[in-house]
């Protein structure tokens, strides 16, 4: 997929594969081509240092560097970045 001449680069965070999995998957089917899944807050914000991603996915609770804890240490490597940034929340039924 790409908006106007560029690439949509995605990074997927979160530490349960299975969710990864269909986030992955359902990223392909949207035509989403450059995808990287990672399972922690820290290799999302060294993979953040690497490559400017425009869409990043990340779970809430992980161990470790927590989801919103990662956010905002993105959003300080990326602050001249205008990026929009939209937070969704599901609880899996226990």
């Amino acid at each position: 997929m790409s908006w106007g001449q560029t690439t949509v680069k995605l990074l997927i965070v979160d530490d349960n594969p299975d969710a990864a999995s269909v986030l992955k998957e359902a990223a392909e089917l949207a035509g989403v081509e450059t995808i990287e899944v990672v399972s922690s807050g820290e290799d999302a914000i060294g993979r953040a240092i690497m490559v400017e991603f425009d869409v990043i996915t990340l779970d809430i609770r992980m161990q470790g560097i927590s989801g919103l804890d990662a956010l905002s240490v993105i959003r300080g490597l990326r602050a001249r970045n205008s990026g929009h940034y939209l937070r969704l929340y599901a609880r899996h039924p226990r």
